[in-house]
């Protein structure tokens, strides 16, 4: 596994802040921020609806992975159950 930083630090979140945003969203989620990046994310969520639109798919996104694991604490057997429920859905929708 590489020890490259997941965010690259030459982003500037005033001259590129969906870049900024994007690598900041899954840290937002977790409220891993600092107070000062979290608010330049929160103000740029406020404006721009394409980001905002993504957060929301991460938010129902993890809000589905919970329901699949059935609010379990387990990461193992939570890990299983969404496996399943996935594949159970695919072939539902008939994709193999």
């Amino acid at each position: 596994m590489s020890d490259a930083p997941l965010v690259d630090p030459s982003i500037d979140p005033l001259s590129d802040p969906c870049t900024h945003a994007e690598q900041h969203l899954q840290e937002y989620l977790d409220g891993l921020l600092t107070t000062t990046v979290t608010a330049t994310v929160e103000a740029h969520l406020a404006t721009c609806a394409h980001c905002a639109q993504a957060y929301a798919f991460e938010q129902r996104f993890r809000s589905y992975v919970r329901f699949c694991c059935g609010g379990t604490g387990s990461e193992t057997r939570c890990r299983e159950e969404f496996r399943e429920q996935l594949v159970r859905r695919c072939r539902d929708v008939g994709i193999t």
